[in-house]
């Protein structure tokens, strides 16, 4: 089995045919990247509230991260 590596698919999306790929690696790539987007949810709530956002302004500024006013 190929490791996973989130990075390397985002580069290379448009050239990946994800229809010839197994159900399995399938499988795999969308509990990985499941985990992925939590743990990337949480690092940019810590990082909103190291730089000093309220839980307002985070919750209004969605999951994009911007600098403060």
């Amino acid at each position: 089995m190929v490791a996973f590596d989130a990075q390397n698919l985002l580069a290379r999306e448009d050239l990946i045919d994800f229809g010839a790929l197994e159900r399995s690696m399938l499988a795999v790539w969308i509990a990985d990247l499941d985990r992925a987007r939590r743990g990337l949810g949480r690092l940019i709530r810590r990082l909103r509230e190291v730089a000093g956002y309220g839980a307002v302004e985070a919750a209004r500024q969605g999951d994009e991260p911007s600098a403060p006013s």
